[in-house]
């Protein structure tokens, strides 16, 4: 008990008292702290969704601006690989090898954005159908969303200047994640565009190979247009339109209504379309797959 336990005329009883009356409060005090770094995480998550949810109401609003501006690089890019191509095959003079520089520098940095632009709009379509993101990939909707608004994400995704863009607000939203954890290893401080896309598509990058982000933009593009046509002509039904729309006959590759369950002409049964590419990685998918063949996820049909 001590010499100052007995000076004061305190018990042993009242020692193990005092001792228990600490820890209890010492270890009430971490669960008080806890409480408020579980409510502070839930609230950054929350700032999180919102954001990705902004991003998909811009898209749906301005799809076809967006679409412009990646076909644009799209095709820019095509072409900086072809002349790359082009002045690797052969002798090349003082003006040809600065060109093959200049094109080598600028190729691989526009393939980061259109790999990114891919996997944003594969979220996108994801979240508009109530899937699930993980915090990494509705972080990519909020940080990446500024770049159809002429941000420079890449380079310039820690800048602090004001930005008076229609995008504003998703650069403020990224900055306040400095301190936020992912989970209990990873804060969402690490998360960052170029970090993402170079350890995602490296071996694409490399090889200078473009994304095929064609079918990513028109998954979107059905989604959109559905959900805005059944806003504004649910109540009416246009059988002629959908009479209008055929598939093909696996077997005997007769044209067939879209409806259709069994082809009429041998007997065939007619399996659903599933999606071309996959909803987690954005891998390009063969017909009837059940599974994704890089990441393994379940495709639904």
């Amino acid at each position: 008990m001590g010499l100052f336990g007995k000076f004061l005329g305190a018990t042993k009883n009242d020692a193990k008292v005092a001792k228990y009356e600490y820890k209890k409060t010492k270890l009430e005090s971490k669960e008080r702290k806890k409480e408020a770094a579980r409510n502070e995480k839930e609230g950054k998550i929350k700032s999180i969704q919102e954001g990705a949810q902004l991003s998909l109401n811009y898209a749906k609003n301005n799809y076809e601006s967006m679409c412009e501006k990646v076909s644009s690089l799209y095709n820019k890019t095509s072409e900086l690989i072809a002349v790359i191509n082009d002045l690797k095959s052969r002798k090349l003079s003082r003006d040809e090898k600065k060109q093959l520089v200049e094109a080598q520098e600028e190729a691989p940095e526009n393939l980061e954005y259109l790999y990114l632009a891919k996997d944003y709009f594969i979220f996108l379509t994801r979240l508009a159908n109530g899937m699930a993101l993980k915090n990494e990939q509705m972080l990519l909707l909020v940080k990446f969303g500024a770049f159809f608004d002429g941000v420079d994400v890449l380079s310039d995704e820690d800048d602090e200047d004001v930005d008076d863009s229609l995008l504003a607000d998703f650069k403020e939203i990224g900055r306040d994640f400095k301190e936020m954890f992912v989970s209990s290893k990873k804060q969402l401080s690490d998360f960052n565009l170029r970090d993402y896309v170079e350890e995602k598509y490296c071996d694409e990058i490399d090889d200078l190979k473009l994304p095929e982000i064609e079918t990513a933009l028109d998954a979107f593009e059905k989604l959109a247009n559905k959900e805005n046509t059944s806003k504004v002509e649910e109540p009416i039904k246009d059988t002629h339109q959908e009479n209008g729309k055929t598939v093909e006959c696996p077997n005997c590759h007769c044209s067939l209504p879209e409806t259709a369950k069994f082809c009429p002409k041998c007997g065939t049964k007619i399996e659903p379309q599933g999606p071309a590419f996959c909803m987690e990685c954005g891998s390009s998918l063969r017909p009837g797959a059940k599974f994704c063949p890089k990441c393994g996820a379940k495709i639904n049909r």
